[in-house]
């Protein structure tokens, strides 16, 4: 029975009784690579490291050569530094918090079943986002695909593999990162309750409101505004990174089963998208711990009475 994949700032501990166990520092952690030879030569991507640091590449077509895996899926510590080496720029940074979120997803990724090949469209160029596994042993990477999409679209089935690709896919792309939030909304709600069974509250720049309301439509809603300065507002938005909070799915466990409770949280962006993830009361995930646990203080303030 394999056990969790667990990064702990930089050390990994990989338990399983059917791969090796080592704890040993693995300095690189994803890889997204695009080629493309069909509209002029493009051979980029990046790689991210186990400070979080996301360093990208822009290979030359006659002077740069990137070290491949072998045929058995691995690559060395010393062709890896080389691959690292062409990485001039650091183009972005992950939290922590973040990182071990995703790394934490690789090594139930790593017993995903690959699909055959699927032809999807010609001179799209192939686009693929990998993940590695360190093995002290042999002091060498294993590479794990997570996904390969344009001309051709290979799956790993793992679940936790879909994850990774979703959050992937999302680093560096301007239209979320480079939209400032205009609107955080947040909630708790209970099906099998009396009363005011859910409570929200909405904040923006200049104005915060909160809302009570019940099932029972008898029950009046009640609904304030006060003012919610630059300050406090800047405060709410500080650290959140909008990449991060879109690459989580909509639903996460089972929100308000057996009538637990449930919680929410969603974004507005300046660009119009949106996203809300909807989870179990007092079980967020854990990139969220933070803002999720100032959003409880702020509602708490508000008394449906």
């Amino acid at each position: 029975m394999k056990v969790k994949f667990l990064l702990s700032i930089l050390l990994f501990g990989l338990i399983s009784c059917e791969k090796e166990a080592p704890t040993i520092v693995q300095h690189i952690l994803f890889e997204k690579h695009h080629t493309n030879y069909a509209l002029g030569y493009q051979n980029n991507g990046y790689l991210i490291d186990s400070m979080g640091n996301v360093r990208t590449f822009n290979l030359s077509k006659d002077t740069i050569k990137w070290n491949e895996t072998d045929k058995d899926g691995y690559i060395s510590v010393a062709k890896m530094n080389e691959n690292l080496a062409h990485c001039k720029t650091i183009s972005g940074f992950i939290q922590q918090d973040t990182l071990n979120y995703y790394s934490n997803k690789i090594w139930d990724a790593s017993y995903g079943k690959i699909t055959e090949p699927v032809n999807l469209i010609a001179d799209a160029g192939i686009t693929t986002y990998s993940a590695f596994v360190f093995e002290k042993k042999s002091n060498r990477y294993q590479k794990i695909m997570i996904k390969t999409c344009g001309d051709w679209m290979i799956d790993n089935s793992a679940p936790e593999s879909e994850s990774i690709y979703q959050w992937m896919q999302k680093i560096n792309t301007s239209d979320i990162e480079n939209s400032d939030i205009i609107q955080l909304n947040y909630g708790t709600s209970f099906g099998e309750c009396l009363g005011y069974c859910k409570r929200e509250m909405t904040l923006k720049s200049g104005l915060i409101t909160y809302n009570c309301s019940s099932w029972n439509s008898s029950i009046q809603p009640i609904n304030r505004n006060y003012e919610l300065n630059n300050i406090n507002w800047n405060n709410v938005k500080l650290n959140l990174n909008t990449t991060d909070f879109f690459a989580l799915p909509a639903i996460i466990g089972c929100p308000d089963c057996a009538d637990g409770g449930g919680e929410w949280m969603e974004i507005v962006l300046l660009n119009g998208s949106k996203h809300k993830v909807t989870f179990e009361y007092h079980n967020e995930p854990a990139l969220l711990k933070t803002y999720i646990i100032k959003l409880r203080e702020m509602l708490a303030t508000n008394e449906c009475k």
